[in-house]
């Protein structure tokens, strides 16, 4: 037994020598907290030649390890020189190597114990290609400074950095020449903006703007315009009103307020601070935005205070709106699910606390979303569901103790993504799947170009119902729905399947025609007559028709149409039979 022990050690040994000049040995090691570590490394490449634009132009390189069973696969990547290449931060066996400057530099993979490496030159140098001046340039002059906006050529403009600007006193570049300066704006034929600030008022400028690649080469001509600076302006704008603390996570908090009723309103500072004044976070917010996250405030049992400052077109800025948040007693136990039945859903539970309150509120908020809320729930409810979300969205839950004043007591929160539920609607006689083209009009996948994804997303029945019985020739009950459209990019479109011109005298099985629309566009009748769309029936053969609530439809071929009749009885088979299939895609939280 030694002996075959012994020999096995051997063969171990002898399959991980190699040849290559660039690769570390160690001998086979076993670490008892992170298992068989790797032995040597070899990379996919000893020598990289890197050429293009700085920040842009990237090479991916591999790392292969030995042994392959090895179980500790930590592997770090590091550049010998930053401002020739950067490495990414994965810690696995693949790297992308990212042009920063030129020259020549070592990038490194180093196993977790530091004893394994192997190692690549890279050599780099940068696009010299001399970029095409900017086509358009417009000036819009406030007392201190002037907005500044531009369209980028649309030839040699791949790597622009933005617009090198000269600014002169008076109408010409013979003037005093008072600022040089860098707006940022990238894009072929991109239209761009920045301010050119520190100027003095009641003052005529002249500027020059030439475009700027990342490399740094500057365009050859320039464009330029004249204008000047209004009269000072030191009235501060209003302040924001209506502040409040809408929702928190354990790392983030989400404010809102009431915008300033300054017409010249530029943008608004928000800060957080701590119980000793300290600043926790800070964030900048477009002028027409009234909601800003901040991070690092919200671990809860803390105290912070909010400020938001109004920043005007010429810098002036507002008192600050104040508003000061404790969390105080809030429910535990906190679970967010969310449906495996229609998409859209979030499904949440708690446990109360102990102590007194009048309500409870929940809120739920994804990024770009206005708030949705469930108020006034009971003590000892100790559940909520939400519909109607955005499918897949990542929403921020916050279960809220209220007073009888409406006053939040405190807050416990989470995240979860909204429930994504696919359904699929298959020919056996097409061998396709059932889309929308551009034109909204409804076929089988072969043959036509889809606007929307063949996977639908199945919703909760627009009507507001749940189940159906049909009460014919095939008598069954089930559970009803609607189903969304969802764009190619896997996305909720917004726009449900309806049928329009739909007679309901029908006993015979005529054809509607389809579409798509916005819920809000969808009549009651509508709702109501195709509603909450489709239950599978097997017929002989094992094919499926697509039938709806108590009365029957099917699909009565690939174009844009629907067979439809509103009397029971029996449904019949058209001769395109659709077999239907779900998934939950839910991303996992």
């Amino acid at each position: 037994m030694k002996k075959l022990l012994k020999s096995a050690s051997l063969l171990l040994a002898a399959a991980f020598v190699f040849a290559s000049c660039d690769v570390s040995e160690t001998e086979l090691t076993v670490q008892s907290d992170r298992g068989l570590v790797i032995q040597a490394l070899e990379l996919s490449q000893d020598n990289i030649y890197l050429y293009g634009n700085k920040g842009v132009d990237t090479v991916d390189i591999t790392a292969t390890y030995y042994p392959e069973a090895a179980q500790d696969t930590y592997i770090k990547w590091t550049s010998s020189d930053e401002d020739i290449v950067t490495v990414s931060e994965d810690t696995t066996s693949t790297c992308t190597i990212t042009l920063q400057g030129e020259g020549s530099a070592v990038v490194t993979a180093t196993t977790y114990s530091g004893k394994v490496s192997a190692s690549c030159t890279v050599t780099t140098s940068l696009s010299s290609t001399v970029p095409f001046a900017p086509t358009a340039i417009s000036l819009t002059p406030y007392s201190n400074n002037i907005e500044v906006e531009w369209t980028n050529a649309s030839v040699n403009a791949d790597a622009l950095e933005g617009i090198l600007v000269y600014v002169y006193e008076g109408s010409d570049n013979t003037g005093t020449k008072v600022l040089e300066d860098i707006l940022e704006g990238s894009g072929s034929g991109a239209s761009c903006s920045g301010r050119i600030n520190q100027l003095s008022s009641s003052t005529e400028y002249y500027v020059e703007a030439y475009a700027k690649t990342v490399n740094g080469y500057i365009s050859d001509d320039c464009i330029t315009a004249t204008t000047t600076t209004a009269a000072a302006d030191i009235t501060a704008p209003d302040a924001v009103t209506d502040l409040a603390v809408v929702s928190i996570t354990s790392s983030t908090a989400t404010i809102s307020w009431t915008a300033s009723a300054s017409s010249d309103l530029q943008y608004y500072l928000i800060y957080a601070y701590d119980s000793d004044g300290n600043k926790l976070s800070s964030v900048t917010a477009d002028a027409s935005a009234t909601t800003a996250v901040l991070s690092d405030v919200a671990a809860e049992d803390i105290v912070f205070t909010v400020k938001v400052y109004s920043v005007d077109d010429n810098y002036n800025i507002s008192a600050p709106a104040s508003i000061e948040y404790e969390n105080g007693e809030h429910v535990s136990d906190l679970t967010v699910s969310h449906s495996t039945s229609y998409s859209g859903i979030l499904n949440m539970t708690w446990t109360d606390p102990e102590s007194d309150f009048d309500h409870i509120k929940v809120t739920v908020v994804a990024d770009g979303e206005d708030p949705v809320s469930v108020d006034n729930i009971a003590a000892g409810t100790e559940s909520c569901s939400i519909s109607g979300l955005t499918p897949d969205a990542l929403y921020t839950v916050c279960v809220a103790l209220v007073d009888s004043e409406g006053q939040n007591i405190g807050i416990s929160s989470t995240e979860a993504h909204a429930s994504k539920i696919e359904i699929r609607f298959y020919s056996s006689n097409s061998s396709g799947f059932m889309v929308v083209t551009s034109a909204y009009a409804l076929k089988t996948q072969s043959g036509s170009t889809a606007a929307y994804k063949y996977k639908w997303l199945k919703m909760p029945a627009l009507d507001g119902s749940t189940t159906y019985d049909f009460s014919g020739t095939y008598d069954e009950t089930g559970s009803t729905y609607s189903i969304m459209a969802q764009t190619v990019n896997e996305e909720a479109s917004g726009l449900y399947l309806y049928m329009t011109e739909a007679d309901s005298s029908n006993g015979s099985g005529a054809e509607a025609p389809v579409t798509i629309a916005d819920e809000s566009t969808i009549t009651s009748a509508d709702k109501i007559s195709f509603a909450t769309f489709f239950n599978a029936k097997s017929n002989a053969s094992g094919t499926y028709a697509l039938r709806f609530v108590e009365d029957y439809y099917q699909l009565g071929s690939a174009s844009s149409v629907i067979r439809y009749r509103y009397s029971s009885g029996s449904p019949g088979y058209a001769e395109w039979q659709w077999t239907v299939t779900e998934e939950d895609s839910t991303t996992e939280d």
